[in-house]
């Protein structure tokens, strides 16, 4: 069984913020960083996200 997958990727650099098996809102999913990369330190704001699927 596969189950979904959803990863946060800064805009910015490319990097991973997070990626996780429960979705949660992009918002949620940002908090853990307080809002901005741990690689470039730009912030991020939720509502700039888009969301793509990709089936593997």
């Amino acid at each position: 069984m596969s189950y979904p997958c959803l990863e946060v990727v800064c805009g910015n650099c490319g990097t991973t913020i997070n990626r996780m098996i429960n979705l949660k809102s992009i918002r949620d999913s940002i908090r853990p960083s307080s809002g901005r990369c741990n690689k470039c330190g730009i912030s991020l704001n939720p509502t700039d996200f888009s969301l793509n699927t990709v089936k593997q």
